[in-house]
């Protein structure tokens, strides 16, 4: 696992700070081999940059990287996801670890928290955010007490097939099992986004 005192100070930092928690997205290479059968996987945020007047961008934040043979719960919701706090709580600690130029960066007791989650359908992803509820860590449980699990849309678009019925055409969307380790479903997260209400989450 790495990472940069460029991600730290102008990623997470700034994250942390967000009131009510920030958006996090993970995401590993797909179909991408490295030697050996190593894969990279990604944890960050998202932000929404006007560049000009007229130019608005939505750019990708990382804050670590992990090399890793597989997604699994082990890697990432035991490994990954608290050394991730550990850093945050670290830093707004003020702990001999962290280099004497991110001390004062966080407010002292600071952690991170997540408002919400967006990632494929990787298990392990979801663990991670305590999406599936099985997380024993104290610190996981906490910065994800309030977090909305989102799915990505690509992967929800292409389960979606328009299917002609007489002169109508009818847009099935096939769940496929994978989809359905989250805890919240597509309207789930539509109603807590657009409508500002807390939905009931199906079991």
């Amino acid at each position: 696992m790495f990472t940069t005192e460029r991600l730290i100070v102008d990623n997470l930092v700034p994250s942390a700070l967000i009131p009510g928690g920030c958006a996090a997205k993970c995401d590993g290479t797909y179909k991408v081999g490295y030697e050996g059968g190593w894969e990279v996987v990604s944890i960050g945020t998202h932000a929404v940059v006007q560049k000009t007047a007229a130019q608005v961008v939505h750019q990708y934040r990382p804050w670590i990287f992990l090399y890793t043979k597989a997604e699994s719960n082990a890697n990432l919701r035991d490994c990954a996801m608290p050394a991730l706090l550990q850093l945050v709580r670290n830093i707004a600690d003020g702990d001999a670890s962290v280099p004497q130029a991110w001390q004062g960066l966080l407010p002292e007791g600071q952690n991170l928290r997540f408002a919400s989650a967006l990632s494929d359908h990787a298990p392990g992803i979801a663990s991670m955010f305590n999406a599936l509820g099985n997380c024993e860590d104290a610190h996981i449980v906490e910065a994800c007490k309030d977090l909305v699990y989102l799915q990505c849309w690509p992967h929800i678009a292409r389960e979606v097939h328009v299917v002609p019925i007489g002169t109508a055409h009818c847009s099935l969307l096939t769940a496929h099992c994978s989809l359905l380790t989250a805890h919240c479903s597509l309207l789930t997260a539509h109603c807590s986004l657009t409508l500002g209400v807390e939905t009931p989450v199906p079991q």
